[in-house]
């Protein structure tokens, strides 16, 4: 149905400020990743010693780098105008404690 793959990341759960890129379109064989340091890898014995188990922790550094800006569009959020109306006295300091 669509001319080109559609990934969604459903991690965000408030909407996007405004001013935010949100959205990447078009052809992303223009970005790089490069790697910067070798993966490394580390056994962690006395960590999970007490039940018998070994743990690793692995690491590697990347970087990645639009090289050709033209072969993609971003979308920014717009602004939009607040439609509530704040609760709290403007006048008080919510994080003041009473009495001093």
């Amino acid at each position: 149905m669509w001319p080109s793959p559609i990934l969604f990341w459903a991690a965000r759960s408030a909407p996007a400020p405004s001013g935010e890129k949100v959205l990447l379109f078009g052809d992303l064989k223009n970005y790089w990743v490069a790697d910067r340091q070798n993966r490394t890898f580390r056994r962690l014995n006395e960590l999970y010693a007490r039940t018998d188990q070994v743990g690793f922790l692995t690491t590697q550094r990347v970087d990645g780098r639009l090289i050709l800006p033209e072969s993609v569009k971003v979308l920014k959020m717009a602004g939009t105008k607040a439609t509530t109306t704040p609760t709290t006295d403007p006048t008080t300091d919510p994080d003041e404690q009473p009495g001093g």
